[in-house]
Order: structure tokens, then sequence, then C-alpha cells
């Protein structure tokens, strides 16, 4: 009896000494997995920084992939830089409080935010807190810069290199298309180039008197305004697409009016399109075929 209760003892200890190691194993075997599991996040990517996306300096195709950002709002907040921070991206068209606060833990501010920005130009020379790099110049910007102006389409580009060169941004009214509103959204993007501040031609004093072969037109112009017209230098060829009134005005044939009208049908894709304005037929055409090109 006595050695029976002896190996019941026994079999008590042997099953809690077997059920302390499995439970000492699975405590272990959690720990290691907790361990690798911090370890493996430490380790991973995905969890810093450099998987948020960078509104300075992202590609559009990256912007587009954040919730609710389309093709045009990428191209958008690209247009839109450099930001300070995350909330300047309300100025964006199509960003609304509501999409900002859903990509607001997908985004950062890259560094180009912190640089200090460049001195501003002096307010003489017309530009204020701009940086002359970051503006499009009117009077010497080719037709892709310009349609990457916010509003500012083929058609329109075309136009304003047309109608060059520029002494104001207001000067963008005579544009066909460029509403007021248009230029305003512009205004911060733009600046008037060195070609818009040449002089014009001076005027010939009337003691030198009226050429010889002046027409009766050019001849009532004198009479009325004092001044004879600005003669064209020998060789000289007058761009119709870009040419300022006055030069227009020394074309033979041509008085204010007809220029004015030629500035208005802008753009011509030939010297013969200029037929098409009033007032202009072949024979004046035959007179200043040769003075004039289209490019």
């Amino acid at each position: 009896m006595r050695g029976k209760r002896m190996n019941i003892h026994a079999s008590k200890i042997l099953f809690l000494f077997f059920f302390t190691a499995v439970l000492a194993i699975l405590v272990l075997g959690i720990s290691t997995d907790s361990y690798a599991k911090k370890k493996t996040d430490a380790d991973d990517p995905g969890k810093t920084a450099t998987a948020l996306v960078d509104l300075n300096s992202a590609d559009q195709k990256t912007l587009e992939s954040l919730p609710g950002i389309g093709k045009s709002t990428a191209k958008a907040i690209i247009a839109g830089r450099p930001y300070k921070s995350i909330d300047d991206l309300k100025s964006v068209k199509g960003m609304s409080d509501k999409k900002i606060n859903a990509i607001r833990d997908k985004v950062t501010i890259g560094a180009a935010a912190a640089t200090a920005a460049p001195a501003a130009i002096p307010k003489a020379a017309g530009i204020s807190g701009k940086t002359a790099t970051a503006l499009v110049d009117l009077n010497s910007a080719d037709q892709k810069t310009l349609e990457s102006l916010p509003g500012i389409g083929k058609s329109t580009a075309k136009g304003i290199i047309a109608g060059r060169p520029y002494k104001s941004i207001d000067d963008l009214k005579s544009v066909k298309g460029m509403s007021d509103k248009k230029i305003n959204a512009i205004r911060d993007k733009v600046t008037i180039g060195a070609a818009a501040a040449t002089a014009a031609p001076a005027a010939i004093p009337k003691a030198a008197g009226i050429p010889e072969k002046a027409t009766s037109a050019e001849k009532a112009v004198t009479e009325k305004t004092g001044q004879t017209k600005a003669k064209l230098s020998p060789g000289q060829i007058v761009n119709i697409n870009t040419a300022s009134k006055e030069e227009l005005e020394a074309l033979p044939g041509i008085g204010p009016t007809k220029a004015q009208a030629i500035m208005d049908g802008r753009p011509y894709n030939t010297t013969e399109d200029i037929m098409k304005v009033k007032g202009i037929k072949q024979k004046t055409f035959d007179k200043i075929k040769d003075m004039i090109t289209v490019r």
C-alpha cells in the first residue's frame, strides 16, 4: 500500500515537471516570435518616412497613386510647388479639406521647402517676391512653356506669341481668349522681358517734310499729327505676327487703323493672309509683300 502511494506521488511530480517544461517552451516560442516581429518592423522600409510621398519632388505618376488625386490634380500640385506645409494644398484647384485630410498621413514636405527663398528681385525691376527663373517671360517663352501656365491652351499660347511684344501683363487683354480671370490666375507666374522696354522708333520731326512718294493717306496722317511716318530701313522685314503698331505703320499704305486691324487679325500662316484684313487688297499687298514675313 505504501509502495502504491509512492508511485502515485512520483507520477504527480513527473506530470508537473512535464507540464512546466511544455509551458516554458510555449512562453519561449511566443517571446521569440515577438522579438522577430519587432525586428522585422524595425527593418521594414515601408514603416519609415521613405514611404511618404514628397509633395515637392514626387512625379505625376506617384502623386496620382494618392487617394482622390487624378491626372489634372496631380499636374496642378506640381505647378503649385514649392510647398511649405501640407495645408498649402488648399491653393490647388480641386484640393478640398476632405482630400487633404485623406492624404495627410501619406505625404511629406521635402527639404526644398525648408530652403531659404532667394532674395526678392527689387521692386524697380517690376517683380515682387519672385525669382526671375521661376517666372515665364511673356516676350520670349516658347509655346510649350506658355501652355504650362494655368488656363493657357494651344490656341491661346499661339495668340500670346502673335501679340508680342508686351509692355505690361495687362496687355494680354488684347489677346483673344484672355479674360481678366485668366490674367489674374497667371499674374504671379509671368514676367515681361527686356524686349518690352525697347523704345519705338522716334517720330520724324515735321521739319523733315513729307516724303515725295508718300500716299495721300500718309500725307493726311502727317498733316493731322504733325509727324511723318517712320520709314523702314533698307532690307528691313516686318513680321506681321509680332511687329508693333509703329512698325506696321511704317509699311507703305498702312496707317494706324489698318495697323491695328492687322494686329487684331493675328496669327497669320502666310503673308497672303494679310489680305483678309479689311482695307488691304491685292494692290496694297503688292506694295508690301517683299517687306513682310510671318516668321
